[in-house]
């Protein structure tokens, strides 16, 4: 009889555990469901903000950004993209890098995100935050020739010159022989020896 009772008590348990776990994954699938469709939602959003961004309606794309974001709010293209309307928009420096910041929470690998965060930091005068930003977009991918150059600019700023010197040399080799580069070396000449 104990047996018995003991049977029935792990059969019923059993079953609101099962009925438990179809409750989770069935939760589980709407929320997916739903992700998926506010993501299509923003995605579609998305394309007329950019639109918006291409013909310089910085405004109308800020707008249409932050729609996208109330339907996912997890969509970094979006953030990356308001944070650069805002700055050639609005010189809004400080609203971009809370966007670039953003970015970067979300996905910290990002080295884009670091250079526009640097730059807006630069722009701003916090000149050593540009400078850890720069590194950063750097260290994730240092063919990234644009932060060597803005690192170098900041160095130049803080009276660094030999770590300047040594970043637009960076820039100018990874020129390849591009004449348009010529001017890092011409820099380089008259002011690193």
């Amino acid at each position: 009889m104990k047996k018995l009772l003991l049977l029935s008590i792990l059969l019923i348990l059993g079953c609101n555990s099962n009925k438990r776990d179809a409750e989770r994954w069935s939760q589980s699938m709407v929320e997916t469901t739903l992700k998926t469709q506010n993501m299509q939602e923003a995605l579609e959003i998305y394309k007329k903000a950019t639109e918006k961004f291409d013909i310089e309606d910085y405004e109308g794309a800020i707008k249409e950004l932050n729609r996208a974001l109330i339907r996912y709010p997890d969509f970094t293209n979006a953030y990356f993209s308001r944070g650069t309307a805002k700055m050639l928009g609005f010189d809004d420096y400080k609203g971009a890098i809370e966007d670039f910041t953003e970015v970067i929470n979300l996905s910290p690998n990002n080295e884009h995100a670091y250079y526009e965060r640097g730059y807006a930091k630069l722009i701003s005068q916090d000149t050593k935050g540009a400078i850890e930003d720069f590194t950063k977009a750097i260290d994730i991918n240092n063919g990234l020739a644009i932060a060597y150059e803005y690192r170098a600019y900041a160095k130049e700023i803080l009276e660094d010159f030999k770590g300047a010197c040594d970043d637009f040399m960076k820039v100018y080799v990874s020129g390849n022989g591009d004449p348009s580069y010529d001017m890092y070396l011409e820099y380089y000449i008259k002011n690193c020896k």
